[in-house]
């Protein structure tokens, strides 16, 4: 029995020996998980910590060592799930931010371009954004480049002084309303200069036609030809105008000596009319009567006035004789005077032949044609179907022959 107490009481202080060995390790690994816990929560508050940095989240104040403390175990689910969202959002922002990237890249023109996940990736990110900037850059260079330029061109062109630095706040900025307003300006201008080229063509009888880009040179060419022709046609009238003036430098000088003349010729014309004064006394004319003017050889006046008669009909032969010829004589009153004209009568003249005492009542016998003209008388053939002529029938120019 007491053997067997020994036993148990060997047993009994191997159980404690083994109980306390076991407690000692327990408590060590305790400590450890206690530490390690703390450094958990250590790395969550830090990693906390930074992405509130910048990012406009505070979480990280929330999420310190203590709050992480295993003492508030039963409150750590719903800090740490902040951490989560807090998390989510970030990798959301991110994506967007990568994806905005990457369409700026695009944007601007960047041929050799990352895919989604490259610009999504952590070790791929770094690169492409690289890739963006330098092509932004680029971007940005080209259009400073243009900007600089439009300027250069606006002062050259439309004669403004432009900032090129203003230009980069868009078509609402001053600089590049300034540039609109001389554009409009100067396309106003362009369009009365093309019209007024259009006028000139019509002065110039020239269509200019239109005026566009493809043509521009074409119409200015047509018109310049066309004003070329008509400054030709001005210089040859200008010196047709200066033969014209020439001559009529002559003519004046004619026309003073032809003024000369006419004072010359009145002054002869005063002599006549002295003259005709003394001819109206010594012909008895009253001085109200006006002086005939003496006929002229062969004149309507004196044929108008040459009467003959029929002296010989011969029908077996088919003629007639008449008692006027080359040298017959018609008598001219001249006041209490007379003259005597000739009225030329020549071979081939028709007269009529009417039978009365005076023209004007004589009856219309026939029209005859002179075949032979003698000094005192003339012949003619009878005339085929003609009222008999007979001797004393009297014989006269009709109207239209005492014009020839």
């Amino acid at each position: 029995m007491k053997a067997a107490n020994i036993v148990l009481s060997i047993l009994i202080l191997l159980l404690a020996l083994a109980s306390a060995v076991f407690s000692y390790f327990l408590f060590e690994k305790r400590d450890s998980m206690i530490k390690g816990w703390e450094k958990m929560a250590a790395t969550i508050n830090s990693a906390s910590t930074s992405m509130d940095n910048t990012s406009g989240t505070s979480i990280a104040k929330s999420l310190t060592v203590e709050e992480l403390s295993h003492e508030k175990y039963a409150e750590l689910d719903s800090k740490l799930k902040k951490l989560v969202e807090q998390s989510s959002k970030i990798i959301e922002e991110r994506n967007d931010m990568a994806d905005a990237l990457r369409s700026m890249g695009s944007i601007v023109g960047i041929k050799k371009l990352g895919s989604v996940a490259d610009f999504r990736g952590v070790a791929t990110y770094s690169a492409n954004v690289d890739n963006v900037s330098r092509g932004v850059s680029h971007a940005i260079q080209n259009r400073d480049d243009v900007y600089r330029e439009l300027a250069l061109l606006s002062s050259r062109t439309l004669d403004i002084s432009v900032d090129p630095k203003g230009l980069v706040n868009g078509s609402k900025s001053p600089e590049m309303i300034k540039i609109s307003d001389a554009m409009t300006k100067e396309r106003s201008r362009r369009q009365t200069y093309e019209q007024e080229l259009r006028n000139i063509g019509d002065y110039a009888n020239v269509s200019a036609g239109d005026f566009s880009s493809s043509n521009y040179a074409g119409s200015v060419e047509k018109i310049s030809s066309g004003v070329k022709t008509l400054r030709s046609n001005a210089d040859t009238a200008s010196a047709e105008l200066d033969k014209a003036r020439r001559e009529l430098v002559a003519a004046k000088s004619e026309i003073r000596g032809c003024e000369t003349k006419i004072e010359q010729l009145n002054k002869q014309v005063d002599d006549l009319n002295y003259n005709i004064e003394k001819y109206k006394v010594a012909l008895g004319i009253a001085k109200e009567e006006v002086v005939p003017v003496p006929w002229r050889p062969g004149s309507p006046e004196v044929r108008a006035n040459t009467v003959g008669e029929v002296i010989k009909v011969d029908n077996d032969y088919g003629y007639i004789a008449i008692n006027l010829g080359k040298k017959t004589l018609v008598t001219q009153p001249l006041g209490e005077k007379s003259i005597t004209v000739n009225p030329q009568i020549d071979r081939g003249m028709e007269m009529i032949v009417a039978r009365g005492e005076l023209v004007a009542n004589a009856e219309f016998v026939a029209r005859i044609k002179l075949d032979e003209v003698g000094d005192e008388c003339s012949t003619a053939n009878i005339p085929t179907g003609a009222n008999k002529i007979k001797v004393g029938d009297i014989v006269f120019f009709e109207r239209e022959q005492q014009q020839k």
